[in-house]
Order: structure tokens, then sequence, then C-alpha cells
């Protein structure tokens, strides 16, 4: 029987190097959430899972996506995988969780996370710097780090904050499907020793080794070209100035050679220390407010030492 899993982050734990650099590339592995997400019905499947009111409706577009997806499968593939950290902010994991153990009985889930300091640093200087979703004319416009902190970490209820309490999706997930077929692995391992991350996502997704094609051969290290770099300082600061300065204007498109400045002006920009962000001993002591209660009880029930990695314990 094919293995079915769904992957659903969390958010800002190589989900993008993992869809593109490793699952889309192996041979026993049918993808058909991310990077394929434009694929024929899988808003529809997206939307089934999250949001679709009629639980019966929706089982049976969820059904109806992973019957096709097996029938496409040839005999060679072990695996088909919905990977798609859009998922994790789904409103009531636990509805999505019992749709998909109807629709998709003995599906597997696999949880990536990241302790939870790194992961809002790296959340912020990656896409929430600007603002995004919003009415004009505050689209686009640049939101300090205080200010987004207070914001997406007012409560576990917010969208940032929901999305790096990993604990309440674990236990979601395993109340419906067991803890047996929930499976948690660490950005961290990753960062360290690749090649081990790899080693551990096989046997999770029961294919043959992993690999990262463009690193095969290397050491087994973390380090490497990233799928989404964080964006440098300076590229950080001047996107900051240009959200209030003539915004959504071309500073050069009436000069003589615009694309050859800009492109020139791009590379500048985007070279240079990576943009980072330090918390206050308050905003310290709030990430351990909230999270911390549901590390210690999420460390237990996996069995791995979250604190070895800075989660806030």
């Amino acid at each position: 029987m094919v293995r079915v899993v769904l992957h659903p982050g969390a958010p800002k734990t190589a989900t993008t190097y993992l869809q593109e650099r490793v699952f889309a590339r192996h041979p026993q592995i049918v993808c058909i959430g991310r990077p394929f997400h434009r694929s024929p019905g899988y808003g529809e499947v997206h939307h089934a899972l999250t949001r679709m009111e009629s639980h019966e409706e929706a089982v049976a577009c969820i059904r109806g996506y992973f019957d096709a997806a097996r029938t496409a499968v040839d005999e060679e593939s072990k695996v088909i995988l919905l990977s798609d950290e859009n998922l994790f902010y789904a409103p009531i994991t636990s509805v999505l969780a019992a749709r998909l153990s109807e629709a998709v009985p003995h599906c597997h889930v696999l949880l990536t996370i990241r302790n939870q300091i790194d992961a809002l640093r790296s959340l912020y200087t990656s896409d929430r710097a600007v603002l995004k979703g919003v009415p004009e004319p505050w689209a686009g416009r640049h939101v300090g780090f205080d200010a987004w902190f207070a914001h997406a970490f007012s409560s576990l209820r917010s969208g940032d904050g929901a999305s790096l309490d990993y604990w309440s999706r674990y236990e979601s997930f395993a109340r419906v499907l067991g803890a047996g077929r929930v499976h948690v692995l660490l950005y961290e391992d990753l960062a360290r020793d690749r090649a081990g991350f790899l080693g551990r996502l096989s046997r999770v997704l029961g294919t043959d080794e992993l690999v990262d094609p463009v690193c095969a051969g290397r050491d087994s290290g973390g380090g490497g070209e990233r799928v989404n770099p964080t964006p440098s300082r300076r590229l950080a600061r001047y996107r900051a100035l240009r959200s209030w300065l003539f915004p959504g204007r071309s500073l050069t498109q009436w000069l003589p050679g615009a694309e050859a400045i800009r492109a020139m002006g791009g590379r500048m920009l985007s070279a240079g220390a990576p943009d980072r962000v330090s918390l206050t001993d308050a905003q310290l002591a709030r990430v351990n407010e909230l999270f911390a209660p549901g590390n210690r009880r999420l460390s237990k029930a996996c069995g791995r030492d979250l604190a070895a990695s800075g989660y806030p314990m």
C-alpha cells in the first residue's frame, strides 16, 4: 500500500527547501501540495481541509483528491506527500485531523518545528516587516518589530502566535490519528547535520535514503545555499525607507540605463550581513510564558530533548 503523509510545516522550518530540493526530486515521492499547489483541484481540497462548512462534503472532496493521486502513482512510488506550510494556519487543527483521518485512513503526519525564538525572528525579517493583505494606503508599509511582536503574540489565538504553538498541533493530530502516526523532526537537526536529518526523514516517509542533490557529496553539515535566504540588513532598511518615501513609484525609470541601475542597486542592497532582530527581556519572558508549557509536554510526548536546541522550557 502506498503510504500517505501530510506535512503541514511549521512555517520557517525549511519547508520550501524540502519541497523544492528534496521531495520534488525523489522518484518514490509523489508531491500533491506545494510546490505544485496550483495543480487542478488543490485549492478546493485545501479549502475542504481547513474551511469548508460541511464535514461530509469536505471528506468526500479530500478522499477523491487522494484517490486520484493513488490511481496516478506507479508501482515504484512509496509515498503520496501533501506538503504545505499554510495548513499550519488552519483555524481548528482537530477538524483538519478528523477530516483527513476519515478521508484517508492510516495516513501519517510529519511536523517539522523550530525553536520559537529563532522562528519568530525569521518570520519577521523574511515576511512580516512589510504589511500585506491590508487596505491602501497601508499595504506595503513597514512595521517595526516591537509593534509586530505586541500584535502577533497577544495570545495563542492570533495567527502568528498559533503558528508557533507546536504542542496544540501535535496533540490535535495525535488524539485523532494516534501518537504513533505523528512524527516530529527538528529544524535544528537539519541545520547541524543535514545528512542525519534526511536519514530520519526517509524513515518517516518510508522511502529509500533521501539526499539533497545540490549538496550531495559535500560535508553533512547544514551549510550551503539557502532556498529562502534572510534579507540583508541594508535591504531591510531600504524597504522600510521606501515604504514611506514615494511608495509604489520607480525612482529610476526615467534615467538612462534604468534596468542596469536597478540590477546593480539590487545586488548592492542584497549583499552584506543578514537582517537580525533582538528580543528584549520582556519579549523573551512573553515567549516563555506562551510556549514553554506546551514545549515541555511536547518534549515528553515525542521523546525529543527540545531544551538542548534552545526551545523555551
